[in-house]
């Protein structure tokens, strides 16, 4: 038996315990969580703070390679455009920056991944299962005319993931790169088996004048890449409204980024869809649009909110605790019970993995961190604040 003490301990769904111990079996599986009255022999005892495993519900492992290579503080149409070229590299190299990328994860603390896929370039390393993955299988397609096409496409990237013992879904890029028709499709799949889709989200304006108004940055970005968008016609709505006036169901959706989501379109889709689930990255929207959501409108809300880390493309490193740094130092008012909550039960709920992960609820193996160098007055985390996976 392993025996876990500190100042304080987080479970992720009760408030925070005041010299608790966390028991768990030698598998990490938990047994109890309760005050310690000295009834234990042999715990070690250690400051700061103890929270379960960390969860994160978006990122993209296949472009790891990509890091430092991309426009910083540009915005997004300047951050996309290289993309397609700088994909175009060996695999070895590119298998290598995944490899470095997963480890970089688990050293972090982080126990389950939601992770975008267009390729299937990291599944013989998920499939060892140093880490929980969800693998969100990605397919892109404004033009209707293609939608079958490239969602059996994924289809076929699907059945491997399965069949290598991951779970997967597949899932839209954004709402200006899936058509209605491919939207119905994944909709259809998703309800069949209950499982999560994932959509990028308003990380531009630019997303709400394209279905508006047919105008903007993205439609420039389609005509100078000599794509006619003579099939598309404007909703006259905002981005979020049109999808969801699509993509229907009762199946967990992931909006990722929401960098420029306003209360008006969030109210709407709160009415339009339930089970939705809102994903930070903070440090990623600050990459790229210099940025980052306006969190009161969520709060004030009540919504269910998850973080990701992105990509190593668009961020210095795959670290929820940093993650949570950012959304501090910008939000103090928000506690620390709400931001271990949004990194850890939150994610669990969303991938599927609350049965194991995401709190210290008996029968889980949630995986263990230690938070150091926090602010025990407070019970807040610091810029200095580090995380040390003890299980």
């Amino acid at each position: 038996m392993k025996k876990f003490s500190a100042n304080w301990i987080f479970d992720g769904v009760s408030p925070p315990m005041e010299n608790g111990i966390l028991l768990l079996s030698d598998s990490g599986e938990v047994l109890d969580l309760s005050v310690d009255d000295g009834q234990f022999e042999e715990v070690k005892h250690h400051e700061g703070i103890i929270v379960p495993g960390f969860v994160n519900t978006h990122c993209h492992l296949e472009l790891s390679h990509l890091k430092g290579l991309l426009p910083q503080g540009k915005g997004l149409i300047d951050f996309i455009e290289p993309i397609i070229s700088l994909r175009k590299n060996d695999l070895p190299h590119i298998a290598s920056a995944i490899s470095k990328a997963e480890e970089e994860m688990v050293n972090n603390g982080i126990v389950a991944v939601g992770d975008i896929c267009n390729k299937a370039d990291s599944f013989e390393l998920k499939s060892s299962e140093n880490l929980k993955y969800h693998n969100f299988i990605e397919v892109i397609s404004l033009d209707p005319s293609k939608a079958m096409a490239v969602y059996n496409a994924g289809i076929d990237l699907y059945d491997r993931s399965k069949e290598m013992g991951i779970p997967a879904s597949i899932v839209p890029h954004a709402p200006y790169t899936a058509s209605a028709e491919l939207l119905r499709l994944i909709a259809g799949k998703s309800e069949e088996y209950g499982s999560p889709i994932s959509i990028h989200l308003n990380e531009s304006a630019q997303e709400d004048e394209l279905f508006r108004k047919g105008t903007g940055s993205i439609a420039e970005f389609y005509s100078n890449a000599g794509v006619s968008l003579d099939y598309f016609n404007p909703s006259g709505k905002s981005a979020l409204e049109t999808v969801l006036d699509t993509l229907k169901g009762q199946s967990p959706l992931l909006l990722v980024h929401n960098t420029y989501l306003n209360e008006e379109v969030l109210a709407k889709a709160i009415k339009l869809r339930d089970n939705l689930y809102w994903c930070l990255c903070p440090n990623a929207n600050l990459y790229i649009e210099k940025r980052i959501p306006d969190l009161d409108l969520f709060l004030k809300m009540e919504q269910n909110i998850t973080i990701g880390t992105d990509s190593l493309a668009s961020n210095g490193s795959l670290s929820v605790l940093e993650e949570l740094k950012t959304i501090s130092s910008r939000y103090p008012a928000i506690s620390l019970s709400t931001l271990i909550q949004w990194a850890t039960i939150n994610g669990a709920k969303l991938l599927g993995f609350d049965d194991v992960l995401g709190s210290f609820e008996k029968g889980k193996c949630p995986g263990v961190n230690l938070l150091k160098e926090v602010d025990l007055s407070n019970l807040a985390i610091t810029s200095d604040t580090k995380v040390i996976p003890l299980a």
